[in-house]
């Protein structure tokens, strides 16, 4: 049975892309449900034989959700969404591509050379090893803004210290893995200081920016900075679109050491990192994002017409991100690796009218258990609720003319069918 299996955790991060994969998987002859990971989760208890895209490994979460999956006769595709770089002090990525990972994974989807030929030791975990690169970065040619009209991005990434769970939470649900989580803390607390004094600066010199925040953070801490500090004149967070697009709009970006620093140098804008080597624990800030970027200087800022030197690194990017120069080479190896598992098969027309009726059980539950959680928790819940976003923006591009991806035939709040 050829039916795909695509949860989404962060709307905002996530969407385009796997937009993208679900449109390509289509017409190779895919059935393809994207949706709410709680929705894919609990779907996956109905059907059988399915091919599920895992978006990264966690001991806690991941074992259970596998044995369930390997339980109904599901096969598991590995694309890790943070598995392009790390800090040299933490390691995370050795969590993530762990023996279990390769054990329960028909194959494991690599962004690059450097991250394969690491972790794919053995024979058998080279075998279901494959370098795909990620359909989130690429390089894009230069799109001229109105320098007028445009603005400043500052992106944050700071999820372990202002975590919307909060610190205690991250302590707790972390230690075991990252032992110096307390670090990594108190790192995020130093940059979050540092972006204080940044918006300040460039509010007091009013210049527009836009302030994007990582998925994971606590939104309310910068609601509260820019209130209390009376910078909302020049000053405005976005967490709607994606980061993506928030960097097409802008005419320069700044970050400390976030992926997003390296998408923006792939756009070629300029791109200024503000990672403090006095201040900031260099072992826990990821290096590469910021080789890419220029040190933050407010008046090179304020002179926007400023000639901008683009930093040639794309050999040491190439190491960790391949297929940079095609963003459908990445989505074609991809769904290659898709129909590696799973031959071509007729579908009839019975299954699709049975798959349907199945996520539309499971989306009414969901909703229901949504709204329950509102009325009983309410602020506690409200986190996910990001996942409104999930249909707000597939309806907001269903009319653009230039769109690269089939949009589903059928599209709920939690969830869309190609089929």
């Amino acid at each position: 049975m050829r039916i795909a299996l695509i949860p989404i955790e962060s709307t905002t991060r996530e969407i385009q892309s796997k937009l993208l994969i679900s449109s390509e998987l289509f017409k190779n002859g895919w059935i393809v449900i994207l949706g709410k990971k709680k929705f894919i989760f609990d779907l996956t208890k109905l059907l059988k034989d399915c091919i599920f895209l895992d978006k990264g490994y966690s001991k806690k979460e991941s074992e259970k959700l596998f044995i369930n999956l390997k339980k109904r006769n599901h096969k598991i595709i590995s694309l890790d969404e943070e598995g392009a770089i790390d800090a040299e002090g933490i390691k995370n990525l050795d969590n993530r591509y762990t023996p279990e990972l390769f054990k329960y994974c028909s194959k494991v989807l690599f962004w690059g050379l450097k991250q394969k030929n690491h972790y794919a030791k053995t024979k058998s975990q080279k075998e279901k090893s494959i370098v795909t690169g990620h359909p989130r970065f690429h390089k894009r040619n230069k799109k001229d803004v109105n320098l007028n009209k445009s603005y400043i991005l500052v992106c944050t990434n700071f999820g372990w210290g202002n975590n919307y769970l909060g610190d205690k939470w991250i302590v707790k649900n972390y230690q075991s893995r990252i032992k110096r989580i307390k670090d990594l803390i108190l790192n995020d607390k130093f940059k979050l200081e540092i972006v204080k004094k940044i918006l300040i600066e460039l509010n007091n010199k009013k210049l527009k920016t836009v302030l994007r925040i990582h998925p994971e953070e606590n939104t309310n801490y910068y609601k509260k900075l820019i209130s209390a500090n009376k910078l909302d004149n020049f000053i405005r967070l976005d967490n709607q679109n994606t980061v993506t697009e928030c960097i097409e709009k802008s005419r320069l970006v700044i970050h400390c050491d976030s992926t997003a620093g390296l998408d923006a140098y792939l756009q070629s804008k300029k791109v200024y990192s503000f990672n403090n080597k006095k201040i900031l624990d260099q072992s826990l800030i990821c290096q590469l994002p910021c080789l890419v970027s220029e040190n933050y200087n407010l008046n090179e800022i304020i002179d926007h017409k400023r000639s901008f030197i683009h930093l040639n690194h794309d050999s040491k990017i190439n190491e960790c991100f391949k297929n940079l120069n095609s963003q459908m080479d990445s989505i074609k190896e991809i769904v290659d690796a898709f129909n590696t598992i799973s031959p071509k098969k007729i579908i009839k027309t019975k299954l699709k009218l049975t798959i349907v009726i199945f996520c539309l059980i499971v989306s009414i539950k969901n909703t229901l258990s949504d709204l329950i959680h509102i009325i009983i928790y309410r602020k506690k819940i409200i986190s996910d609720l990001k996942f409104k976003g999930f249909y707000r923006y597939i309806k907001s591009k269903l009319n653009f003319k230039k769109k690269k991806w089939l949009p589903p035939r059928i599209l709920c709040n939690n969830f869309g069918i190609w089929i």
